[in-house]
């Protein structure tokens, strides 16, 4: 998590850069019992994210 959010602060935002935060984000939410009832608000943030991606990526 910290490399992603070294490479997100030193290169700038990115879908893809907000994605796999997302990715780990969701599983840490795993990880933690006590956390399990933000597992859903953060796999939206990485369905958004790919999907915005893909838009973007499939119109350039």
């Amino acid at each position: 998590m910290s490399w992603l959010l070294f490479d997100v602060l030193s290169n700038g935002p990115t879908y893809a850069s907000v994605a796999a935060l997302g990715f780990v984000a969701t599983a840490c939410l795993i990880a933690r019992r006590a956390w399990h009832k933000y597992i859903m608000r953060s796999a939206l943030l990485t369905a958004l994210s790919l999907m915005v991606m893909f838009i973007v990526g499939f119109y350039r």
